[in-house]
């Protein structure tokens, strides 16, 4: 290596001939296919940190390496990758157990923690819906109509009377 960028690229070389290593060698103990979310999206559990690992380098967050580690052997913690057609993590969503049994929505990161796209959140959402995951309003902003029909705030029906105030 000649420069400081030759010493970069041989260095990310490296890493990504490792991760890919590793994407051979997760078991089925290491994840578990959880439900088809449709338009080619299924959801997958994340059962071991190798697979948490393998998760954070594919989408460039934090949640291997292990940051979640600790989180998800306690039990009180779900990690699940939403992928897309070719089995690619599009998004990672975190669950936290509530004292009342059921999953709260904690985290839904995308590449580079960003928010993940709309229509990765479309396939998501009848899935949280039919989970009821709380603290899922937070994540699709919704409004219900006086005919309990519920929209997106920016998918509104023109002459739809909602329920309730826009702030």
């Amino acid at each position: 290596c000649c420069t400081d960028e030759d010493l970069v690229r041989e260095a990310d070389r490296y890493f990504a001939k490792r991760h890919g290593q590793l994407a051979k060698v997760l078991s089925p103990n290491d994840e578990e296919h959880v439900a088809d979310l449709g338009g080619g999206y299924s959801l997958v559990r994340l059962l071991t940190p190798k697979a948490l690992d393998l998760e954070s380098f594919r989408l460039h967050h934090c949640v291997g390496h292990g940051a979640y580690d600790d989180k998800l052997a306690a039990g009180w913690f779900r990690y699940l990758s939403v992928r897309d057609a070719k089995r690619r993590p599009v998004a990672t969503v975190e669950l936290r157990q509530e004292p009342n049994g059921r999953w709260s929505l904690n985290q839904c990161q995308g590449k580079h923690n960003e928010r993940p796209a709309r229509k990765v959140m479309d396939a998501l959402r009848p899935y949280a819906v039919q989970q009821q995951w709380q603290d899922r309003h937070y994540w699709w902003h919704t409004v219900s109509t006086v005919a309990d029909v519920e929209y997106d705030v920016d998918r509104i029906p023109p002459g739809s009377t909602i329920l309730g105030e826009l702030n």
